[in-house]
């Protein structure tokens, strides 16, 4: 699987300050840009929000969940990025199907492969499918 590590909120504060700092709504800027926009798909039309970054064999790995405005359902996704700078979101997001409300993904490496937990409305597993 390779080294991963996670990256907290906290240890880019730390690390990648002044380049990122945090507002008081928690959203993560680039000067005072954010650093992921909502949109333009509705999966995550009107608000965004990291749940947690993974770097991965020299790339990093945004978990994040969006909605749209106005509904209750919230859906998981991913955006990659090589310098913390600038993201890309995931051509195939959101990972499950925005009906299924499946938000708030963590990522979790067990020692052999990695494990996709989502929070809301309740605690899920969600392993690789078969190849």
């Amino acid at each position: 699987s390779g080294e991963w590590e996670t990256l907290t909120a906290d240890l880019l504060e730390r690390h990648y300050d002044p380049l990122y700092r945090r507002s008081m709504q928690r959203n993560f800027l680039r000067g005072d840009e954010p650093v992921l926009r909502p949109g333009p798909d509705e999966y995550d039309r009107d608000l965004v929000a990291f749940n947690q970054i993974v770097k991965h064999q020299g790339r990093y790995y945004a978990y994040y969940h969006g909605s749209k405005a106005g509904t209750k359902l919230w859906a998981t996704a991913i955006a990659c990025s090589d310098d913390l700078i600038h993201w890309t979101k995931y051509e195939h997001n959101p990972l499950m199907p925005v009906g299924e409300n499946k938000s708030s993904g963590i990522l979790v490496h067990d020692g052999q492969q990695f494990r996709l937990y989502t929070m809301h409305d309740r605690v899920q597993l969600h392993l690789p499918r078969a190849k």
